[in-house]
């Protein structure tokens, strides 16, 4: 049935240039013949507007979700862009409409904030504040097993005023995260690559099973080498930049072994000549007999070993170890 002469349709979405489709909308007021609508917010559901005579515009109002925050006073700079936080409705004052940060733990159901044209947004003295663990979680959503740490700590350690922290201590925290997300790269690779490599080697040796195993052994030298570097960093913490923090004890547990693999993978070339530190040594060359990568899971070398479920253990340690001297740095 067409609608007689005067009727008014129910509206509960419009049309914006630029954007395809509809998008639905909620009423949020009228002033004179304008309707200002704006976006709905997750949970909500749309509830049709009941426009009346006499309305001749409807005005689409801005939704924020989050704000920049920038190393520079040039607002929109990709180069000083650091990173983004979540903000929320805090209330209003005339045309100043105030947000605020998430607090630590507080769920977040999406709401987002709405400025009609002509209002400003404000922050309260104290409403903006960054949480390591928040920032932390936000880089590493959708990453399982290990999310890498270099950014978070960089991020972390280049907002509020960088200049009051000691430079040398953050290029320290930044090169060991890079270093250790490096490791956790190479060991995921590992990782990933087993269960098709055993099984593989359970059927053939042929030229591309070698080929895959070769792969999967210089992975586990890159990861190791990589690994050790970090470590030894975590370990002379406490001397280099004045770590509060004690060494987890799964990495004081594991140095020493681990360190004795690190040196047989890093010169791999003495080894290969049967040599330790420029002399002879009966177990050198032992670096080369890896099959316990396959049967057993382990690294070896030498009387020492680190087991699969040790080094990923070890990479987490280390990873909480970074975040938390970050946190007091």
């Amino acid at each position: 049935m067409e609608p007689e002469k005067g009727d008014i349709t129910p509206l509960d979405s419009i049309g914006v240039e630029g954007r395809e489709g509809l998008i639905p909308v909620l009423l949020h007021s009228r002033e004179g013949n304008t309707l200002f609508v704006r976006e709905l917010d997750p949970g909500e559901t749309a509830v049709p507007i009941e426009a009346s005579h006499g309305v001749d515009r409807i005005v689409l109002m801005t939704s924020i979700h989050s704000t920049a925050v920038f190393q520079s006073a040039e607002v929109g700079a990709d180069d000083s862009l650091t990173g983004w936080l979540r903000v929320v409705f805090d209330g209003q004052e005339g045309d100043t409409v105030y947000a605020r940060t998430l607090r630590r733990g507080e769920v977040d159901d999406g709401s987002r904030v709405h400025l009609k044209p002509g209002q400003r947004l404000g922050f309260m003295a104290g409403s903006c504040s960054i949480d390591l663990e928040d920032l932390d979680e936000r880089f590493s959503s959708g990453i399982e097993e290990y999310p890498p740490l270099a950014n978070t700590v960089w991020t972390w350690l280049s907002i509020g005023n960088p200049g009051e922290r000691d430079e040398g201590t953050s290029r320290y925290l930044i090169a060991a995260a890079r270093r250790l997300d490096a490791a956790a790269g190479a060991w995921e690779r590992v990782t990933s690559e087993l269960p098709s490599v055993e099984e593989l080697a359970a059927r053939s040796s042929n030229p591309t099973t070698r080929a895959r195993i070769f792969r999967l052994v210089a992975d586990v030298e890159i990861a190791v080498i990589a690994l050790r570097r970090v470590v030894d960093m975590v370990e002379r913490a406490q001397d280099q930049i004045a770590a509060a923090q004690p060494v987890p004890d799964v990495v004081a547990r594991h140095s020493g072994d681990l360190k004795e693999i690190r040196d047989a993978f890093e010169h791999i070339d003495e080894r290969a000549l049967g040599r330790v530190r420029k002399r002879q040594h009966p177990s050198a060359t032992s670096i080369f007999e890896q099959h316990r990568l396959l049967d057993d899971h382990v690294i070896a070398y030498s009387g020492h070993e680190v087991s699969f479920e040790e080094v990923f253990e070890i990479l987490k340690a280390c990873r909480r170890f970074l975040l938390d001297v970050a946190a007091r740095s």
